[in-house]
């Protein structure tokens, strides 16, 4: 049995802490967050202890696992360091948000004898599951012609002002593409291939003055099989939709869009897939992923079978990432990404 720590307790720790309560192979030691009342509200629904230092999470024998859900720019450091200390890791989203500190996770990742994990909770969603069993069925579809990616969130002023590190390249290392369209992004590697090159634009338009970060960004990338990937994305909305993603053969489209997968023959005829309205926890336009990777890691830990979403297959997207946010503070050029 791995017992865990979260560490950070604000939006997506609760949602890291009740996964790992539910989960066969895992139960909850700790939740550590510098404000005190933020980790006593954890300890306290838990039944576990508060811890009020990133140290004490580290030094404590009895923790095993430790959920790294802090702000952005503390990830990499922190992760490096659970590794170093022998803990496993399961990492929130961003991987990073600079190419040294990629470099350093990877680097640190490759020395660790323990395991970590990237928190992309939206490849395990049931639909996009569906997906790749309808591709791998699908005797007609042709050639691979490209694939797109859509969010339009609402992220509002009261939403940034809820933390001082929010909105802020510093700490957040940006804001639409890093901490809400990322998901999609990845999607779009999962079924798209390895980038070769991209370009992309981001701006602010409803919040300028308020946050320092991208509210909207559109990017094109181009894969080394030669398929094209079109993404836009928005936080700019009144009302928040869940994403849309489309994967594109000569014959056949496969969409993802409101928690529903539809497959779009040549002659328009539309079948519904799947869906993931059944699906519990989670708000509907995050998923219901986290319960399924943490329960899967778990597993993974214990030698119970599981999976773990590794580093090595979060890089594609993660590199593609940092190559968006270089690409638009260029002017949009393209920009080569070597993995």
């Amino acid at each position: 049995m791995q017992k865990a720590c979260i560490v950070g307790y604000g939006a997506i720790g609760p949602m890291h802490a009740h996964a790992v309560k539910k989960a066969s192979h895992g139960t909850l030691a700790a939740v550590c967050d510098i404000n005190r009342a933020r980790a006593d509200k954890g300890a306290k629904q838990y039944h576990c202890r508060a811890l009020y230092s990133f140290e004490d999470a580290l030094c404590d024998p009895e923790i095993g696992v430790i959920h790294i859900c802090t702000p952005h720019y503390l990830h990499v450091d922190m992760a490096c360091r659970a590794l170093a200390a022998g803990k496993h890791v399961v990492m929130e989203k961003p991987v990073a948000v600079t190419r040294d500190d990629l470099t350093r996770l990877i680097e640190a990742e490759a020395s660790a004898k323990t395991k970590l994990c990237i928190m992309l909770q939206n490849r395990r969603a049931a639909s996009i599951e569906a997906l790749h069993t309808a591709i791998e069925a699908e005797d007609n579809a042709g050639r691979l012609l490209g694939v797109s990616g859509i969010i339009i969130w609402d992220r509002d002023e009261a939403y940034y002002a809820q933390d001082a590190w929010r909105g802020h390249w510093a700490t957040e290392g940006g804001s639409l593409l890093c901490n809400q369209a990322i998901h999609i992004i990845d999607l779009m590697h999962v079924f798209g291939g390895t980038p070769k090159r991209l370009r992309a634009n981001i701006s602010t338009k409803w919040l300028e003055g308020v946050i320092e970060t991208e509210d909207t960004a559109d990017a094109l990338i181009e894969f080394e099989s030669g398929v094209r990937g079109v993404f836009f994305g928005a936080n700019t909305a009144p009302t928040s939709s869940p994403f849309m993603l489309e994967v594109a053969y000569e014959n056949v489209r496969f969409r993802y869009a409101d928690q529903n997968l539809y497959k779009i023959t040549k002659d328009r005829c539309c079948e519904q897939l799947a869906s993931d309205f059944i699906s519990v926890g989670g708000k509907a336009v995050w998923g219901s992923g986290h319960q399924f990777v943490i329960e899967d890691f778990y597993r993974y830990l214990e030698n119970d079978g599981g999976s773990c979403i590794t580093l090595q297959s979060a890089l594609p997207s993660s590199k593609s990432l940092l190559a968006m946010y270089q690409s638009a503070k260029s002017g949009g050029e393209w920009v080569n990404i070597s993995l």
